[in-house]
């Protein structure tokens, strides 16, 4: 074979080979940067859904530290509500339990003569149903003269205990049955009762 023929042959052969390595190589610079444009966007990706991960986990802590602290003020208020209704059970029976007959005998007198002082009308002294009886005994007996100008008793199903002093149609009265009084001393000892509380809860 000619020298310059072999000398061609292998020019392009050589020239085919460093083409396919030109080939290769460019193919694989794309591959490598296609893999690290993969790459960065997989770790954008990874970071973004970590970054809403976070948030979500921040949000839901932040509901639920809200949700048990809404919780707790229920339970407490819920726990104040209970005690105080305890307590004002409790201060009623036991004035209704203190309104002996004895005692409303010493109280009427003195409720009977203020009234007097405020108004020319004669009053209806009303009284429980279970009491009724004693204490007209006891008004005819040591207050016979408002008797005669026209004392009435009456029994009234809403008193429990105590008595109240008022005008015939009902237009003004002194409260002095259990339940006003029990009302009274329950506003008094709440107030200081739910501070106490306050305190405590602090």
């Amino acid at each position: 074979m000619d020298i310059r023929v072999q000398e061609l042959l292998e020019r392009i052969k050589q020239d085919g080979i460093n083409e396919a390595r030109s080939k290769a190589d460019a193919i694989i610079a794309e591959a490598e940067a296609k893999k690290t444009a993969i790459i960065a966007d997989a770790e954008k990706q990874a970071a973004l859904i970590i970054q809403r991960a976070r948030e979500e986990a921040e949000h839901t802590e932040a509901a639920s530290r809200t949700a048990l602290v809404q919780a707790s003020r229920d339970l407490i208020n819920s726990f104040k509500e209970e005690i105080l209704r305890v307590v004002n059970r409790i201060i009623a029976h036991k004035v209704k339990d203190a309104y002996s007959i004895d005692v409303i005998k010493k109280a009427i007198p003195p409720v009977l003569e203020a009234w007097a002082k405020d108004t020319a009308h004669n009053p209806v002294l009303m009284v429980s149903e279970q009491d009724k009886q004693a204490v007209e005994a006891f008004i005819n007996q040591e207050l016979a003269a408002l008797v005669k100008k026209g004392l009435e008793v009456k029994p009234v199903k809403s008193i429990n205990a105590g008595f109240r002093i008022g005008e015939k149609d009902g237009s003004a009265y002194y409260d002095c049955s259990a339940e006003a009084l029990a009302e009274l001393f329950g506003a008094f000892i709440n107030e200081r009762l739910l501070a106490i509380m306050k305190e405590a809860v602090k």
